[in-house]
């Protein structure tokens, strides 16, 4: 904790085509910053793709699993 803020490092690698509902690594692009997953039909922003998966690995440290 750092001025009473939790911190948590997360791995970022990947994080940017990784699929947020399937896990499936491999985020193809469908458009402008458009992503869309090949086995699941997910589609999403990069920078939001990348941003939710951060978040979502960093609540899994945390034990949380998305319950925030």
């Amino acid at each position: 904790m750092k001025h009473g803020v939790l911190r948590v490092v997360v791995d970022a690698r990947n994080t940017s085509i990784e699929c947020l509902k399937c896990d499936f690594i491999g985020l193809e692009v469908n458009g402008y910053r458009r992503l869309k997953c090949p086995r699941c039909g997910f589609e999403g922003d990069g920078d939001e793709v990348g941003k939710l998966n951060v978040r979502k690995r960093a609540l899994k440290i945390l034990g949380l699993n998305g319950e925030l």
